[in-house]
Parts: C-alpha cells; sequence; structure tokens
C-alpha cells in the first residue's frame, strides 16, 4: 500500500505527460509513413527509439526528475521512518525504486504501444518497414528522428528485442534512481541530481572530448546499436550489461544501507 501510494502522485501524471508528448513526438513520421503505405509495424519500435540520442536524454532527464525528491523525507514519510526504522525504512526505499523503474519502463512501452495501434502488428517476424528503415535511406526522406540499424533484425526476433530492451531500461532507471539515493545519503540531493545529470550526459561528453564513443555509462547501454554484434569488442555484449546493471545496483544499495545506518540525522 506504501509503494502503490508513493507511486502514484502528481509527479508520476507528470511522468506521463513528458513520456506521452516525447514518444509520440518522435514516432509521428513513423505512424504517417506506415500509413501511407499501407503496412503494419512491429512490436519492438521502442527499442530503436533509443538508438537516438536526444531522446535516450529526455527520457533519462525526465527519471532524474521523477527521483529528485531523494531521500524520500516528505512529511507523510517520516511516520514510516520512526515506526520502521533506518534499516528498513532505507530497504522499502531502495525496493520502491526497484519497483517504480519497472512500472515506469512498462508505462514507457505502454505507451509507444498505444502511440502505434493504428499501425502496429504484434507479430514475431520482421515488418516490411522495420526490414526498409534498416537498409534503406527511407528513414531520412520520411525525416525520422531515429535510426533503424540492421544488427539487431539480424540477431533477435522482435520479442526477443522487446524483452531485452525492457529488462535493460527498467534496470537504468533503477540504477540511476539508487544512485542517487546514495549519493544524497553520502552528500546532498544536489549532489545525487547534478551527478546523474553527468552521468546521463557522459557518452556524448566523452565522445565530443575524444572524438570515439566509450560505453562504459550505463545511460549508454539503452541502445541497441551499442550492444555487441559479431566481434566488435568495443562494445559491450548483453551479459555484460546485466552483469554491470546488477553490480551497480548491489554497490549502491549497499552503500545506501551503510550510510544510512552511520548518519546521525536525514535531511531532504
Amino acid at each position: 500500500m506504501h509503494i502503490r501510494k508513493s507511486f502514484w502522485n502528481l509527479r508520476s501524471v507528470t511522468m506521463f505527460i513528458i513520456f506521452f508528448f516525447v514518444t509520440d513526438m518522435f514516432l509521428r513520421p513513423l505512424r504517417s509513413y506506415a500509413q501511407t503505405v499501407n503496412e503494419a509495424t512491429g512490436p519492438a519500435m521502442l527499442a530503436f527509439l533509443f538508438c537516438s540520442n536526444y531522446f535516450l536524454k529526455m527520457i533519462m532527464l525526465s527519471i532524474i526528475y521523477y527521483y529528485s525528491n531523494v531521500p524520500f523525507m516528505e512529511k507523510d514519510r517520516q511516520y514510516y521512518f520512526l515506526r520502521l526504522g533506518r534499516t528498513r525504512f532505507c530497504l522499502h526505499n531502495l525496493f520502491y525504486i526497484m519497483a517504480s523503474g519497472i512500472i515506469l519502463s512498462l508505462l514507457l512501452w505502454l505507451i509507444s504501444f498505444l502511440d502505434m495501434a493504428s499501425c502496429i502488428k504484434f507479430q514475431n517476424t520482421w515488418s516490411k518497414i522495420s526490414r526498409t528503415l534498416a537498409l534503406t535511406d527511407a528513414g531520412d526522406r520520411i525525416l525520422l528522428h531515429f535510426s533503424v540499424p540492421y544488427q539487431p533484425l539480424e540477431n533477435f526476433t522482435p520479442l526477443q528485442l522487446c524483452l531485452y530492451s525492457l529488462s535493460i531500461t527498467a534496470l537504468c532507471f533503477m540504477t540511476i534512481g539508487i544512485m542517487m539515493y546514495a549519493l544524497c545519503l553520502c552528500f546532498h540531493k544536489t549532489v545525487a541530481v547534478f551527478t546523474a545529470g553527468i552521468v546521463v550526459m557522459l557518452p556524448d561528453i566523452m565522445k565530443r572530448a575524444t572524438m570515439y564513443p566509450f560505453y562504459f555509462s550505463p545511460v549508454s547501454w539503452m541502445g541497441c546499436d551499442t550492444w555487441r554484434y559479431g566481434y566488435d569488442v568495443t562494445k559491450p555484449d548483453i551479459a555484460y550489461i546485466f552483469v554491470g546493471y546488477f553490480f551497480l545496483i548491489f554497490l549502491f544499495g549497499t552503500i545506501c544501507i551503510w550510510r544510512i545506518r552511520k548518519t546521525e540525522y536525514l535531511f531532504s
């Protein structure tokens, strides 16, 4: 009940509105193109949206906004803090971050399905539109704001790509939220928000500074164009990505529990 009450609030409604308008802005050209050629698209288009730096930044900055109320010490939560104690209160907050990460990821995918409802077909084979966008310059001609790389089409079915992308999206949301919680407990809310912003912008910062893409930021693992296909060892593979997310969640979660036991008081 406490988790449900924490999630359904004005902040969540704001996130829904942001997700809807950002997703619709990027999918509108594809929807118009599908209706023009009278062809259906597949269910995995959101996975390709994360190949766009602008879409990825807008989504991740909205996630930072969602978790910007760390360390979750509003007036209605001080009662739970006193009743549960420090450790259990921290564990409840960690569970809330993980649960909300899954819910936000599912919400984002649901919005993409609803936005493309008029021209989407749920099948486990790649649609003609997906292959056309991957193999031709049709995306540039219709002013599509994201690319459709061909490697995922060769290595995954639409269902597999959806499951991988959905899981990675949820894990990335959790990682950012738990990292912000740990930094807020160790330093201050401002440090948590600023550091999370740096992590989101880090792939572009490193690329501009060195003219070479680096994939050690957890945010850079979300786009299916950055996954390893074949023998390209410069990119992380699926196993590395999942191990990396679980390690970061465990690390920052342990820091949260250790710090909340040591601190003398909490402030928001």
